[in-house]
């Protein structure tokens, strides 16, 4: 994965490294947040961090969450993942 340092800089990172794993994290919380949208497209985001070992966003949904929906989110994510989109930083 390649990633752009506050310098303007552009560096190749992997999994293996801290700056990897960020970079990882911080790109699959916009993913979730891709795939809920797309999937529930009331349902309100908040924030979705990447932390110390994973990431999270929190949202509002419209109705009681169960772990069906986790499994459709989870689907809808890989769906995206093969879409291979492009990734801006701003």
């Amino acid at each position: 994965m390649k990633v752009l340092r506050k310098n303007g800089e552009i560096v190749e990172v992997n999994f293996e490294e801290q700056e990897g794993k960020k970079a990882f994290w911080h790109t699959s919380a916009h993913v979730l947040a891709q795939a809920v949208k797309r999937l529930y497209p009331e349902t309100k985001c908040a924030i979705g961090p990447a932390i110390e070992n994973g990431f999270y966003y929190d949202f509002q949904f419209e109705f009681s969450f169960s772990e069906e929906h986790l499994k459709t989110i989870e689907a809808e994510m890989r769906k995206i993942v093969k879409e291979s989109l492009s990734l801006q930083a701003r």
